[in-house]
């Protein structure tokens, strides 16, 4: 199969990573969109196809009646989608017993759990990341293989809309098909949490500067969250940058500086600026406009 696979990488509580530029140019090469989405049953599965194609082609004006995610996106992709493409949604069922949402959720919980616990618990924070990442890969994995067959399947110019935790999704199917990765942005690339995740799952081991990186990008991260004068571009670009350009003293160094000052209601990120401040590292504005100077190249 010549044509390759395109996947897109973006963060689902991040709808406007399907407004940009990149995402438009992707999607406009592929005829088949393959959509991440866990249903309850076939036929609701079938409901929803249905009435996203009419929704597509106007046909249609809302989906509030579908209790879904893709609702709250289905207009940045009916932006986007061109006449003659078709839109396949995941056959991941739950009634099927294929997927259980509450327990997704769970395991979601004691990972974030885990990496708090570098704050609260230094000395086992190693030993938790393990164990919740062993019980994540343990739950996706048989998802995962069924999502690879279902594109596998398809022989069409492909594109993948995937949330960015399943780069592992990619590298099963580049094994039979060509593929190629795109993210939102320029410079954009995949985040430390899914990097460390992609290396535990070959090398069952916690790469310890990926997992240090992972933590301060989250903290930077929180740090723009009511930062409302910077985009959506500036908070995601810059973290990564804080994750690239600290070292190892330095994000161990904000622990200690966040815990020897915390209050009870202090978030995690909440001291992050006064810690750049003092460690005379660049500030927020300052690390926004040199990814924006970069970005007009």
């Amino acid at each position: 199969m010549n044509n390759p696979a395109l996947f897109y990488f973006w963060a689902h509580n991040r709808p406007l990573q399907l407004r940009t530029s990149r995402f438009k140019k992707v999607i406009s090469q592929a005829e088949v969109i393959f959509c991440e989405k866990v249903s309850e049953s076939l036929e609701e599965l079938e409901a929803f196809e249905k009435a996203f194609h009419a929704y597509i082609q106007n046909k249609l004006i809302s989906l509030k009646e579908f209790d879904t995610a893709y609702v709250h996106h289905a207009r940045f992709l009916k932006n986007c989608a061109r006449k003659g493409q078709r839109f396949i949604f995941e056959r991941t069922l739950t009634a099927q017993g294929d997927f259980n949402k509450e327990r997704q959720h769970r395991l979601v919980r004691e990972d974030y759990k885990a990496d708090c616990s570098f704050f609260d618990a230094p000395d086992t924070v190693l030993e938790k990341k393990y164990a919740t990442l062993t019980a994540l890969e343990e739950f996706q994995k048989p998802r995962e293989e069924n999502v690879v067959q279902q594109i596998l399947a398809i022989h069409e110019p492909l594109l993948a809309i995937f949330g960015a935790a399943h780069l592992d999704i990619e590298a099963r199917v580049k094994a039979y098909r060509p593929t190629e990765v795109h993210f939102p942005y320029q410079r954009y690339r995949s985040m430390y949490l899914a990097q460390l995740d992609l290396h535990f799952r070959a090398n069952r081991s916690i790469d310890q500067n990926l997992f240090l990186r992972s933590i301060i990008e989250r903290v930077a991260l929180g740090a723009f969250k009511d930062q409302k004068q910077y985009t959506e571009r500036d908070a995601v670009i810059s973290s990564q940058a804080y994750a690239d350009l600290f070292t190892k003293e330095q994000i161990t160094g904000y622990r200690d500086f966040f815990n020897s000052r915390r209050k009870e209601e202090t978030k995690y990120w909440d001291l992050f600026p006064k810690y750049l401040k003092e460690e005379n590292l660049p500030s927020l504005e300052e690390t926004v406009k040199k990814i924006r100077r970069k970005k007009a190249d």
